[in-house]
């Protein structure tokens, strides 16, 4: 599926501000290359990276909170520096209610205030708990996956409105293969990444322990059944080399295509409860995703089901509760998969969270309206150009 373009669009601006930040200090040396980071021991032509950079490797070592760094981290970092200056002053503006002000600043208080969020545990999703919870037939599973998409939850697959990759004057549907918690589908298949499989099985199991979802007696089972369920789906997943492929992930349909390879769930009822009927074409990125989905949901039975939805939906709020959540989430997603030591501090978190949220480009447009001027918005179009 396609990716936000917050940051790409924020860098572009970044850097123009950048320019301008530059302008106003006079004092400081610009450099267009920085001949104290290249080696003087390997040659260009033996490894022109290490060659280019090995200086500023050996005085720039990877921090506790990253995986990786590099010019674009640093750029990041400085990033993160102005947009946290705008969330502190929009905490407490009280903005008029729909506004980026109120929206931004409501969010960022609410995420930044750990108190509160480990006084309140997990009643801020219990709604969605108790709509699982009483989820007995699978001819519900259409209604339950709209709810959950609706609030961002990862589930059975994904589906999203987005520009057409070969008529990118309009947007179009697009369908894709979702609803596993590893990141792709060489996590579940690959025979080196076993000890990251077992660490997946045991962060479900502590984190629905946690949650008071499940008990010690009765985690095993769940786990069971939310890894099997995952295994299946990634079974029938394209690699990422294969979603790379264009002529691969461009399968136009017509809806009632869709709709009919569906035997097990009811398309139609899920596009009702979304509010996305009016379509006729969609884009479909794997095409032998949706037969082996029905198939699924009819082998499945209806608790194997309660667990999976109910693992999605804890796992996709973690971050936003308490210390004890947020520290399992780390311990998983930080440490075991992207080998990070440390986590990075609430506002650096609050930001990510944001811009990978539905609501992220407003922080793109608060940033746009403080750094982003005209001169450096017409520099930038010359630069395009």
């Amino acid at each position: 599926m396609k990716k936000n373009p917050f940051y790409f669009i924020l860098g572009i601006a970044l850097l123009s501000s950048c320019s301008s930040s530059q302008n106003q200090e006079k004092n400081r040396e610009l450099k267009t290359i920085d001949a104290s980071y290249i080696s003087t021991t390997i040659k260009p032509n033996e490894d022109f990276f290490l060659f280019a950079n090995e200086n500023w490797i050996k005085n720039n070592p990877v921090p506790a909170s990253e995986s990786r760094w590099g010019s674009f981290n640093e750029l990041e970092q400085e990033n993160n520096k102005k947009l946290t200056e705008i969330l502190e002053g929009f905490k407490g503006a009280k903005g008029k209610k729909g506004t980026k002000e109120q929206l931004l600043g409501d969010f960022y208080a609410s995420y930044t205030n750990m108190d509160a969020r480990n006084k309140r545990g997990i009643e801020p999703i219990r709604p969605e708990i108790e709509l699982i919870g009483n989820f007995s037939s699978k001819t519900q599973l259409a209604e339950l996956a709209g709810k959950l998409h609706r609030q961002g939850i990862n589930v059975f697959f994904a589906f999203e409105v987005g520009q057409d990759l070969k008529h990118v004057d309009n947007n179009i549907s697009y369908f894709g293969q979702a609803g596993v918690g590893l990141p792709n589908r060489d996590y579940y298949k690959d025979a080196k990444k076993a000890e990251i499989r077992e660490a997946y099985k045991k962060f479900i199991g502590d984190a629905l322990v946690l949650a008071k979802l499940k008990d010690n007696k009765t985690k095993d089972v769940a786990v069971a059944n939310i890894y099997r369920i995952e295994d299946k789906i990634a079974t029938v997943m394209q690699g990422p080399a294969e979603q790379r492929i264009p002529e691969l992930t461009y399968n136009k349909y017509g809806k009632q295509q869709l709709v009919s390879e569906f035997k097990n769930f009811n398309f139609n009822v899920y596009l009702k409860e979304i509010g996305s009927e009016n379509f006729d074409t969609l884009i479909v990125d794997n095409t032998k995703f949706t037969a082996a989905l029905d198939k699924l949901m009819k082998e499945e039975s209806v608790e194997a089901w309660k667990d999976y939805m109910l693992w999605h939906t804890l796992h996709h709020y973690m971050d936003c509760l308490g210390q004890e959540f947020v520290d399992l989430n780390f311990a998983f997603h930080g440490m075991t998969l992207s080998g990070k030591k440390e986590m990075k501090p609430i506002n650096e978190r609050a930001i990510e969270h944001i811009t990978r949220s539905s609501f992220g480009e407003l922080l793109g447009k608060a940033f746009v309206d403080k750094y982003f001027s005209e001169a450096a918005q017409k520099r930038v179009n010359e630069m395009v150009d």
